[in-house]
This record gives structure tokens, sequence and C-alpha cells, in this order.
């Protein structure tokens, strides 16, 4: 087969579908797709609510909790409690096709009736204020994170105890503002670093201890921005380049001079993309481990034989979906754990044999929640996918219409933002902030450092200075604070995730030239941007 050139319906930019592509699609059974990768990228996650979490009550047994949804929210929502356990029967709300209609309004119907969970945060022990998330114990506003304890305001990440403001880390103790790191102590604004302890801003660092300002080392102690010293020496240094840490930490992060390899990634191959690792033939992806024969695929681990996916875990064979977990073949799903040949379905677990079906739970043989014999399942599966190719509609995630949240309650916004006059001119929701119940008191600032305070600072609030949003710290907060020896943060969370989230590359490939030899790469640098990024080999003769 040979390569096809298709204009994306939504952005009008041209795009390329090659052989390879096109054997996926025809394995899965689904038509060529009509968007570029981009755009498919934002409308699935149009439907993802990772952060923007309120006070509520469930619409079951009325008790106060925290959800993903307001109260003012037209979908029956119910807690965790309710939602898993047999005091209701997704059944129950099964309908016939009506092949006079569209099937995405018979959908959105049904997303109006069958209960919806609160949030995905199950086995917490005194951490309920987080989302997508399994067996964190005392912490607070984790996102996709699973075995953490006394972590604060942290996404995707594993194994980490005593962390804040971090964004993909494993197995980190005592880190703060750190990025993309595996088995870092007690370190501080690291980026793409492994196994170091003692370290404050650093980006790819490898088994160093006691480094400031350092990048691209590897087995080195007692560094400061590169150099090495005695141990005596840089400790004397390192006491008065602490005094001034908040200027050390803006002076580093706005080095454009440190060389970068044009991705990060290890032990890949036949890769493209960013933060891709241990993984092969894996192309577009972005924020992965463990992935093959896979493209455009990100925030995800051990996954095979897939194409346009977010956030997932464990599958195979997956398409055009969005918080996967334990799936096999399954199109155009969201957050649907551990099913089998399921398809146009939402917060579906442990089922097989699913077409537009919403909270099924070891369910079999169901087509808008209602239950079919399994010859008639498939006859009208048959069917109804011939009503939907008339439609236009076969072969189409979910319109951004149809998600429950406002476009800038969810991770699109994150990664592909939308102004509020953008977002209402496509008929997507937005959410205004509210001053309804704002803090009128007087704007102030917290002090600079934490060890010069007590508790009584957590009773006040405070205005972060880039985005003037209130803000208060936490006595957890504050306690790692002091022990890590750090100043009080001097900007709310949201604005400190925003920042970080600029410290990583967009999710978009661009050609740019190697900065030392000229050689073409497909690189998530973009090239408008400074810097030195470099290929392969001129990266190992600058770090090596």
């Amino acid at each position: 087969m040979a390569p096809i050139t298709k204009t994306c319906c939504a952005s009008g930019i041209p795009f390329v579908i090659t052989d390879e592509d096109q054997a996926f699609y025809a394995k899965m059974g689904v038509p060529l797709p009509t968007l570029s990768p981009i755009e498919r990228i934002r409308r699935r996650l149009t439907f993802r609510n990772e952060r923007k979490l309120y006070h509520r009550k469930c619409d079951l047994c009325a008790k106060e909790i925290i959800a993903m949804y307001p109260a003012n929210s037209p979908y029956t929502v119910y807690c965790q409690a309710c939602f898993w356990s047999d005091k209701w029967d997704p059944t129950a709300f099964g309908k016939d096709v009506d092949f006079n209609r569209p099937f995405f309004d018979q959908f959105a119907e049904l997303m109006l009736k069958v209960p919806r969970i609160s949030l995905m945060n199950k086995d917490h022990e005194n951490a309920e204020y987080g989302n997508f998330t399994l067996r964190n114990k005392n912490s607070y506003l984790l996102v996709t994170c699973a075995e953490c304890e006394d972590s604060f305001y942290t996404k995707r990440s594993w194994f980490c105890k005593n962390t804040c403001d971090g964004s993909n880390l494993t197995r980190c103790e005592l880190s703060y503002e750190s990025i993309d790191c595996a088995n870092c102590y007690n370190s501080s604004w690291l980026q793409d670093s492994s196994d170091c302890y003692d370290c404050i801003l650093g980006y790819n660092l490898t088994s160093c201890h006691n480094c400031f300002g350092c990048y691209n080392l590897v087995n080195k102690n007692f560094c400061i921005y590169n150099v090495e010293y005695s141990k005596e020496e840089y400790l004397n240094k390192f006491v008065e380049l602490h005094k001034n840490l908040p200027s050390e930490v803006e002076k580093f992060l706005a080095k454009t001079d440190i060389p970068r390899k044009y991705m990060a990634e290890i032990n890949n191959q036949d890769c493209s993309g960013d933060a891709v690792y241990n993984s092969k033939n894996a192309h577009y992806c972005f924020d992965t481990t463990r992935l093959e024969d896979c493209k455009f695929v990100i925030d995800a681990t051990n996954i095979k034989d897939s194409y346009d996916m977010n956030n997932g875990d464990n599958s195979e064979l997956i398409y055009d979906s969005i918080g996967v977990e334990g799936d096999y073949m399954t199109r155009f799903i969201d957050i649907c754990w551990f099913n089998k040949y399921i398809t146009y379905s939402s917060m579906c677990f442990n089922s097989e044999y699913l077409f537009g079906c919403i909270g099924a739970k070891r369910n079999k043989f169901m087509i808008l929640n209602k239950v079919y014999k399994e010859e008639e399942y498939k006859q009208m599966e048959a069917k109804l996918i011939e009503h939907m190719q008339k439609t236009g509609e076969w072969g189409e995630f979910f319109p951004m219409s149809l998600s429950p949240f406002a476009y800038n309650e969810t991770v699109a916004q994150d990664h592909y933002p939308f102004s509020k006059e953008q977002a209402e001119k496509l008929g997507l929701k937005w959410k205004e902030d509210t001053d309804e119940f704002a803090y009128q008191g007087q704007k102030i600032s917290p002090p600079l450092w934490a060890k010069d305070v007590n508790e009584d600072i957590c009773k006040t609030i405070y205005t972060c200075k880039a985005s003037g949003k209130f803000y208060k710290i936490t006595p957890q907060e504050l306690a790692l604070y002091k022990k890590m020896d750090l100043p009080l943060p001097q900007k709310a969370p949201e604005q400190r995730f925003k920042e970080r989230m600029m410290l990583k590359n967009p999710r978009m490939i661009w050609l740019r030239p190697c900065s030392t030899c000229g050689k073409q790469l497909e690189t998530a640098y973009d090239p408008s941007k400074p810097g030195q990024i470099l290929c392969e080999e001129c990266y190992l003769k600058t770090v090596y």
C-alpha cells in the first residue's frame, strides 16, 4: 500500500497515513482517520478531567463527597462505594437502538441517565483528594499516581514518598519540583535524572550526589555548575548558593546553553517522540515505557500493537481510546478497565462484547446497556456499524461536545489550550471562575523560608505572585519544606503545575538540524526556540 495524504477536517493541515498505519486500521476494522494526530489527541483529552475537583453529594447515598463533576452537573454521580456496589444495575438503563437517529445522540442520552463514578481513586488511606489513583496514603491532590505516601501535588508517579510538585517520578523520596526522575533521594528541581541523592537543580544526572546546578553528568560528586570541588570546598560554596536558592532556580531554569539529546530515551529500538523508554517500534509517543508496535500513544506503560491512546497501561490492540487498563481489542473507549472486545463505551469494567455502553460491571453482549444473546449481539453490532457508516459516525471518537466536562477543566487545555471564544465557537463548554466564595482579605505572600516559620502560617491565605489566585500551605507541606530546608512556594499549586509543564517539550514532532553536525532530526524540541539540540552521536561526544 502506498502512503496516503489527507487533510484534517478540523485544522485543514495535511497529514500522512503510512502503509503500516493502513494495515493497523484494517486489522482493527476501522476506516482511515479524518483528523490529524494532534486533533485526535485533543478530542480524546476533552474527556479527561484530572485536577478540577468539587465538593458535592452522592446521588445515591447523599454522602458528602469529592468528585470530578460539580454539584450542578446534569449527570448522575455516585460515590465510589455506591458505584461499585450491587445497589444499582447498569442493565436497568438499557435501550433499543433507534436506526432513524444518529448513534452519538442516543449515547448522549444514555450518559445523562447511567450513574458515573465520582473519582477513580481506589484503596486509598487518607488520600481521598486525588484522581486516577491507586493505593496512596496520607497524600493530597495526586493524579495518576499509585503506591505513594506523604506526597502532594504530584502527577503520574509510582512508589514515591515525601514528594511534592512532581511529575513522572518512580521510587523517589524527599523530592521537590522534579520531573521524569527515578530512584532519587533528597533532591529538588531535577529533570531526566536517576539514582541521585542530595542534588539541587540538575538536568540529566545519573548516579550523582551532592551536585548543584549541574547537567549531563554521570557518577559525579560535589559539583557546582559542572565544576568538581573537594567535599569541603563544595559544602562551603553550597552554603552561600543555598542562601540565594530562589534566584539560582530562576537562573538555572532559564539556561538555553545546556546540550540536550534530541529525544529523552533509554533502551529503545526504532522509536520517536519524547520520554520513551524500553520500547520497540513506537512512533510519535510521549511519556511512555515498554511499548511495542505503537503509534500516537501517550502517558502509557506496557502497551502492544495500539494506536491513538492516552493514559493506559497493560493493554493490547487498542485504538482511539483514553483511560485504558488491562484491556484487549477495544475501540473508542473512555475510562474502561479489564475488558475485551468493547467499542464506543465509557466507564465499563471487567466486561466483554459491549457496544455503546456505560457503567457495565462484569457484563456481556450489551448494546446501549441492553443485554442480547450472543448471536443477536453480533447481528445487532454489524447493523449498528453499518448505520454509523451511513451517518458518518463510524471510526470517529466521541465528539468533543459530548464531553461531560468544560474544555478548560480537561487535560486538553493543558496541552492544546483554547480561549473561551475558541471553545464556544466549537460548541464546547467553558467553566468560568466564580468569585462567589472568593477570599476578600488582604493579598499577601508567604515568608521566604520554611525554617523561619511555624504552623501558624497554615492558617493564612496567600496570593500567587504569578496568577493572583489564592492558596494555602498545609501543615504536611510545611513539614516537608522544613525537612528539605526549602523556601516556601510563592505561587499557587496550579501555577506551579503549569510552569512545570512548560519545562517539558510539547507533544509534537518537528524536523530540526543537530546543532553540531547538521543532521536532520525528528524531535519534540521546537526549531523556533534556541538551544543546543544534538543527535545521538554528537550528544555522546559532548557528555562522555
